[in-house]
């Protein structure tokens, strides 16, 4: 009988040690990892694969660009310039980005200023959108939310629908229109590192669907960008 006590005493002993060792080692873990989220120079050109790198020189990549009804979408002197004076409905310009899936871990990198001087309706919807399915009209919105000085936000958005999944205010902003603001949306895991001008502001827990494989811009006011930089993150 005592050999059985002793052997239950030792299982009990190597149980709680090894289920020590695995906390532990995921403390480590969630420690090593942390500075992907919160340093923007941990991420090296090592583990990114460009997928699309967008400097505007050209419209080499096909983006819908016209003048019609109000509505103006042009490429030249390395910006994309759009402008919506309708004054009612949200645009869009996109692209078939298939390389990139919703379960890669990413980078978004973009440089963009936006205007609201035409219209007050739905200031929101004026930004980068991502997972974008132009059948059903479902994206992903990331933008300056133009009623709120130095907010950005993102969304999920489209017809007749509407999720806000997070909405940061960031000192690091410059006014609107007044500057560029570069801001890079780091994908790791099920969250996202949100960079303002290379400063870190927030982590959120998140992991956008991607409704389609289509990335772009939505206006319905004036949106300029000057690049678009997208990779995929090979940890």
């Amino acid at each position: 009988m005592k050999k059985y006590y002793l052997i239950i005493v030792l299982f009990l002993f190597s149980c709680s040690e090894n289920e020590d060792i695995y906390n532990v080692r995921e403390q480590f873990i969630e420690v090593y990892n942390k500075k992907y989220y919160t340093e923007i120079d941990a991420i090296t050109t090592e583990v990114l694969q460009p997928l699309l790198v967008e400097d505007f020189n050209n419209n080499s990549n096909n983006w819908q660009v016209g003048n019609s009804n109000g509505v103006i979408a042009s490429i030249s002197n390395g910006y994309f310039y759009m402008i919506n004076n309708t004054l009612t409905d949200t645009y869009s310009s996109s692209i078939f980005l298939n390389s990139l899936t919703q379960n890669d871990n990413y980078q978004i990198e973009i440089g963009f200023k936006s205007n609201n001087i035409i219209n007050s309706v739905n200031p929101k919807y004026n930004g980068l959108i991502f997972g974008f399915d132009n059948v059903g009209i479902k994206y992903n919105l990331f933008s300056e939310f133009l009623l709120n000085p130095k907010t950005i936000d993102l969304s999920a958005t489209g017809n007749a629908f509407y999720k806000n999944l997070f909405s940061i205010r960031s000192d690091s902003m410059n006014e609107y229109w007044t500057q560029y603001n570069k801001y890079i949306l780091r994908k790791i895991g099920s969250k996202i590192a949100v960079f303002v001008n290379n400063n870190y502001v927030k982590t959120v827990n998140i992991d956008p669907i991607f409704y389609g494989n289509r990335i772009g811009f939505a206006f319905n006011q004036i949106l300029q960008v000057d690049y678009l930089y997208i990779n995929k993150i090979n940890l």
